[in-house]
C-alpha cells in the first residue's frame, strides 16, 4: 500500500511528534511505501508571519497546493492526517477529494472542537464548546493569552462545523482511546467513521538501557512529563511534601523555575528533560509511575511505556486514564487534584511490594494484548482498508 503521512510538526517537540515518526517507522518494516510531509513552523517568527499563518489557520490554499502536487506525484492510495494545525489547515482534505484519495484523520487532541485543544479551563476539564459555541474563549484568550489567536481559532471551530466538514471530508477519524470518541460523537462527529486505535509502544536498540550520571534512590515513585498546571504538579508535590518515599521528576515545562526556586524536600528529586530513549530505563528502576493530570489526556504515552517495563501506574481518576489504567489490577486511580488521596495511593503501594509486582504483571499482560506494535499495526490496517472501502 502507498501511504502519504500529513503532519505539522510543533515547535517543541512533544508526544504527537512521536507517534508520527513511531507510525511512519512501522509501516515502512511492514514494506509498505510510505512518504512523509512534515511541516514545521520554525519561520513563524515575525509579525507578518504570524498574521499570514493565521489568516489560513481556517482554510490554506498554499498547503492545499503542496499537497495535491504531492498526491499527484506519490500517487498514494490513502492519506493519513496527524497534526494540521496551523498550517496545513483542513485545505488538505479538499486536495484528496480531488484527487480521489481516502483520508484518515487521527484526532491527538480536542483541538477541532475546542479553542483550549485540551477541554480544559481555570484548572478544570470544560465541555462547553462540546455543546455550545466556542466563542465563549474569546473573552479569556484562552490561546497563548492571544485575543486574535483564540478568535482565529475559534471561527476554525465554527466555519467548519458549518461547512460539515468532519461529515463529508474526512473518511475514518482514529481517536486514541473509547473516551475520546464518545466526547468527539457528542460534539456532532459521525460515530460510524470514529475508531478507535491507542498509541503503541515498541522497544528498540536505540534505547539506553542504563541511567549514567544521575544517582537514584533506591525506590521510588516516579513523574515522567510536562511541568505544567494541567498536569496536576502542584497535587503532585503536595502529596509527596508530606511523606518520606522519593519522587523523581522527570520532565521540563512552565513550572520547573517555580520548582526550583521552591524549598522542597530532599525526597523530591528534579531530574529535568532527559532523552526520550532513557525514560524506559527510569520506568524499570521505579515502584510506579504516578500521572496526577487535571486534563482528559489523550493517550499518554508514558503509560504504554509503564506497561511495558512492568510498572504499575497511579492515575487521575479521568478521561482517559480512567480507561487505560484499571483500578486494583494495573495501578490505581485517585480524584483528580485531590493531593490527600494521592498521598494515600502511594503510601498503600509503597508499603506493598507484592502488590507493586502483581500489578506490574498485570500491565505488562495488557501491554502485550493491547499496545504492541502489532497490534498496532493490525489494527491501523483494519482502519485503512475501512476508509478505502467507503
Amino acid at each position: 500500500m502507498k501511504i502519504l503521512i500529513l503532519h505539522n510538526r510543533y515547535q517543541q517537540a512533544g508526544g504527537e511528534d512521536s507517534v508520527v515518526h513511531q507510525e511512519y517507522a512501522m509501516l515502512k518494516r511492514a514494506g509498505h511505501t510510505v512518504e512523509l510531509l512534515e511541516i514545521n513552523n520554525d519561520n513563524i517568527t515575525g509579525i507578518k508571519e504570524k498574521i499570514t499563518t493565521a489568516l489560513r489557520v481556517i482554510y490554506s490554499r498554499p498547503s492545499k497546493h503542496q499537497v495535491a502536487i504531492k498526491i499527484s506525484t506519490f500517487k498514494p492510495d490513502i492519506v493519513h492526517c496527524h497534526n494540521i494545525f496551523p498550517r496545513l489547515s483542513a485545505s488538505v482534505y479538499d486536495a484528496c477529494r480531488e484527487h480521489n484519495v481516502p483520508v484518515v484523520q487521527t484526532l491527538h487532541n480536542y483541538r477541532f472542537v475546542c479553542p483550549t485543544a485540551i477541554l480544559m479551563f481555570q484548572g478544570k476539564p470544560c465541555e462547553r464548546s462540546i455543546h455550545h459555541s466556542p466563542f465563549w474563549a474569546l473573552r479569556y484568550k484562552v490561546y497563548q493569552g492571544s485575543l486574535l489567536g483564540t478568535f482565529i481559532l475559534c471561527c476554525n471551530i465554527a466555519v467548519h462545523r458549518w461547512r460539515n466538514t468532519w461529515n463529508t471530508r474526512v473518511d475514518r477519524f482514529i481517536t486514541l482511546t473509547e473516551f475520546s470518541r464518545q466526547k468527539f460523537i457528542e460534539a456532532g462527529f459521525p460515530a460510524k467513521k470514529l475508531a478507535v486505535k491507542p498509541n503503541f509502544f515498541a522497544p528498540n536498540d536505540a534505547l539506553t538501557p542504563n541511567i549514567q550520571g544521575i544517582d537514584l534512590p533506591e525506590r521510588f515513585a516516579l513523574y515522567v512529563g510536562r511541568l505544567s498546571d494541567e498536569k496536576g504538579i502542584e497535587p503532585l508535590i503536595e502529596a509527596f511534601s508530606g511523606i518520606k518515599f522519593p519522587l523523581v521528576v522527570v520532565g521540563d515545562g512552565p513550572l520547573m523555575e517555580t520548582l526550583q526556586s521552591a524549598n522542597l524536600p530532599d525526597t523530591i528529586r528534579l531530574v529535568g528533560r532527559v532523552p526520550s530513549a532513557q525514560i524506559p530505563a527510569f520506568l524499570e528502576a521505579s515502584d510506579f509511575l504516578v500521572l496526577p493530570s487535571l486534563c482528559y489526556e489523550g493517550f499518554p504515552m508514558t503509560i504504554a511505556e509503564a506497561f511495558a517495563c512492568s510498572t504499575p501506574v497511579i492515575a487521575s481518576r479521568l478521561g482517559s486514564m480512567a480507561e487505560i489504567v484499571t483500578h486494583q489490577s494495573t495501578g490505581l486511580l485517585c480524584p483528580p487534584g485531590d493531593a490527600d488521596s494521592l498521598r494515600e495511593a502511594v503510601l498503600t503501594l509503597a508499603a506493598a511490594p507484592a502488590t507493586i509486582s502483581e500489578y506490574g504483571q498485570n500491565a505488562f499482560n495488557i501491554y502485550q494484548q493491547q499496545y504492541t506494535e502489532a497490534a498496532n499495526y493490525q489494527r491501523l490496517m483494519q482502519i485503512y482498508q475501512e476508509a478505502i472501502d467507503d
